[in-house]
């Protein structure tokens, strides 16, 4: 893949950032079967992510296209192997996000809506990347509300729009769709860094 960066400065770049920016929403695209990936470096690739507790996962698998050098390359995975390989990272990237946005309760959460899902509700992220599910209006989409997150259900986060936002000011409780106001007013800060794929074809590591 010609990456230039090694698994040790992409350990040391996210470490950084999460110092500087406490609660960092850190993702990842992982191409999964490169060739010449052994089973060692597919497993040094899930201690990396798991290590640095990435929030999410983009997990692709590897095919062949024509006329290209990796099409060349020695040592090619089998396609049963990175369809495993995948699943199994895949599962990995689940059990981070749940934790990431479960970390996420209790907070408020600058929220951008994005659209209405699951049974009537609205669907936004925060500023962290954190995906959310709460009552509201169509009148909120595309706006930034403050969202008090209350819980994780195994779906994802549910939480309230705060009290004191402008929408709600110009909507009205009713027309927001909500029958009591959440007590906070606090402001959530924080980033969303969405990094660069570790995709690297190393034996010893992503």
């Amino acid at each position: 893949m010609r990456r230039v960066y090694r698994r040790d400065g992409y350990r040391r770049t996210v470490e950084r950032l999460r110092a500087a920016v406490p609660d960092l929403g850190v993702g990842a695209d992982v191409l999964v079967g490169f060739p010449g990936e052994t089973r060692e470096a597919f497993d040094a690739t899930v201690e990396l992510v798991q290590t640095l507790a990435l929030s999410y996962l983009h997990v692709f698998p590897y095919s062949p296209r024509p006329r290209t050098v990796a099409a060349t390359l020695p040592a090619p995975v089998a396609s049963a192997e990175i369809r495993a390989r995948v699943g199994a990272l895949t599962r990995v990237g689940d059990t981070l996000r749940a934790a990431f946005e479960r970390a996420a309760v209790g907070r408020v959460e600058q929220v951008l809506v994005e659209r209405r899902r699951r049974g009537a509700l609205l669907f936004g992220r925060s500023e962290r990347y954190v995906g959310v599910r709460f009552d509201g209006d169509d009148a909120l989409v595309g706006r930034c509300v403050p969202v008090e997150v209350l819980a994780y259900d195994g779906q994802g986060a549910r939480g309230r729009v705060v009290a004191g936002n402008p929408a709600w000011e110009r909507h009205g409780h009713e027309a927001l769709g909500l029958h009591s106001a959440a007590a906070s007013s606090g402001q959530a800060t924080g980033h969303h860094a969405h990094d660069a794929a570790l995709e690297e074809r190393e034996n010893d590591g992503a």
